[in-house]
């Protein structure tokens, strides 16, 4: 199933717990054409749409990696915006009913983005992004976060 009312999904990534017990999750379009981001679940019949969480103040968001310990801990990052122009890192848990931001720490530039993301258990969790100083076209440093 696609978003109420979302134009242009896309899933980017996906982890599995077990065969009844998926996460995806990506990114579509609302009525205004504004990204944010949204996952699915899948319950070993059918997938079903989630909420993602979002910082307050998020003008778009978007998730790229998910990773999850069990069916009711995941992990899921990516970035959002506060204004037009610029990105911060995004990471949200799961808890196996809804997702909650959680903190992350964002490398000095404009343009900070976390693509993908592994886990050890529950924790310690590494992911990955770039961060650019210029515009979200131009990366200028490779990014790893740790999570414990």
């Amino acid at each position: 199933p696609n978003p109420s009312g979302g134009h242009t999904p896309s899933l980017s990534g996906v982890a599995c717990h077990a065969a009844s017990t998926c996460v995806a999750v990506g990114t579509y379009q609302n009525s205004a054409f504004q990204s944010f981001s949204f996952s699915e679940s899948w319950n070993g019949t059918a997938w079903l749409v989630k909420a993602t969480a979002v910082p307050i103040g998020a003008t778009g968001s978007s998730l790229s990696g998910v990773a999850c310990a069990t069916a009711t801990v995941c992990s899921a990052v990516g970035s959002y915006s506060r204004t037009t122009s610029g990105l911060l890192s995004l990471a949200d848990g799961w808890n196996g009913s809804a997702w909650a931001v959680q903190a992350t720490p964002n490398a000095s530039g404009p343009f900070v983005e976390l693509n993908a993301l592994a886990c050890i258990g529950s924790t310690p969790c590494f992911a990955v992004g770039s961060v650019s100083a210029g515009t979200i076209t131009s990366i200028d440093a490779t990014l790893v976060e740790r999570y414990s």
